[in-house]
């Protein structure tokens, strides 16, 4: 059985690394030959993890920054290459562990993180065909305000998660986009 605490570690680093892109401390890599382009977008596939999703071709990618992220997606905005938030992809073996067994330690382990969260939404949904769960949260990060949406499923033993931060400014900006890159997300 895995540690709970390890996955959730695993899962607040993910966190962390949307928190980095956000902060404007990032390196990207350019897109990758081959990959697939479509009207404004670019088919993301990594076979090691089983996974594709697409992503607008504008926004920067940046690939296993630390143990289990395999991707994050960066939003540029500006001349000034300020990014203000990311879509981030975690996938970890999470054995027997249930959504619900990982939902309830998640909520605990992010709210032990940040003493001022405030959870405003956790409901079920589906996730690459697979039930899964929303969570949507904001918390401070300095002075600014952060607003997180988070999806993930279990499927074959493996945790997917991904993790929408942002600004809470400019949440609703992007919201459209980030939605058809998770209703693009596929475990293959």
């Amino acid at each position: 059985m895995i540690n709970k605490g390890y996955l959730s570690s695993i899962i607040l680093i993910t966190i962390l690394i949307g928190c980095i892109f956000i902060s404007g401390c990032t390196q990207q890599t350019p897109k990758k030959e081959g990959e697939k382009h479509e009207a404004g977008f670019y088919t993301y596939e990594n076979p090691q993890y089983g996974i594709s999703i697409k992503y607008p071709d504008t926004w920067h990618k940046q690939e296993e920054l630390l143990p289990n992220t395999v991707v994050v997606f960066a939003i540029e905005s500006g001349q000034l290459k300020i990014f203000n938030g990311s879509l981030s992809i975690a996938v970890a073996d999470v054995g027997s562990m249930s959504m619900e067994a990982f939902k309830d330690s998640h909520i605990e382990n992010i709210s032990l993180l940040y003493t001022d969260i405030n959870i405003s939404y956790v409901n079920s949904t589906t996730l690459a065909g697979s039930s899964a769960y929303k969570l949507i949260c904001t918390y401070e990060q300095g002075v600014y305000t952060i607003k997180q949406m988070e999806t993930w499923t279990i499927k074959n033993n493996r945790l997917y998660f991904l993790a929408y931060i942002i600004y809470e400014q400019y949440y609703d900006n992007y919201i459209d986009t980030i939605e058809q890159m998770i209703n693009s997300f596929k475990i293959i």
